[in-house]
């Protein structure tokens, strides 16, 4: 009895979770958020969250998404609400989201996850300086090489 009792309490606090992915531009990438399974007779509001350069807003509610390279998969009688993203762009995915779920009618957060998502992009080709060095047996030479953009920033 105390261990049922134990799942069933984990399974009513509110859980954090974090994570990060890596995706090419251009690329798809599926969210996952996973909770403990929600009975019928409970009633949820699922919610995904984006934060990027431009701030923060609405990328889902419950089975409506509001971008339309984003699909939502709610099973909350399974414990899932997927956010799926197709043809992911550095300016409008690279950024944090997060999913919540949470009681109807009292707003309690039931269950967050987030999920910080890196998307990748390749920096400029690499630029040697001076462009046409001269080399002088016996003297040093300077040479730098130097890439600009890419996500994350090369190094």
């Amino acid at each position: 009895i105390i261990v049922c009792l134990s799942t069933f309490v984990i399974g009513l606090v509110n859980a954090r979770e974090r994570e990060s992915l890596d995706v090419l531009e251009g690329e798809e990438v599926l969210l996952q958020c996973r909770f403990a399974p929600v009975s019928a007779e409970t009633s949820v509001t699922l919610y995904w969250i984006r934060n990027n350069r431009d701030g923060s807003d609405n990328a889902a509610i419950e089975a409506t998404s509001l971008d339309s390279n984003y699909r939502v998969e709610r099973f909350p009688s399974m414990g899932r609400y997927d956010l799926k993203i197709k043809n992911t762009t550095y300016n409008r995915d690279n950024g944090n989201f997060k999913c919540m779920v949470k009681e109807a009618g009292t707003g309690k957060t039931v269950h967050t996850k987030s999920i910080g998502l890196t998307v990748l992009l390749k920096p400029s080709p690499p630029k040697i300086s001076p462009p046409a060095p001269v080399a002088t047996e016996g003297k040093p030479i300077n040479l730098t090489c130097s890439s600009s953009g890419g996500s994350p920033p090369p190094q």
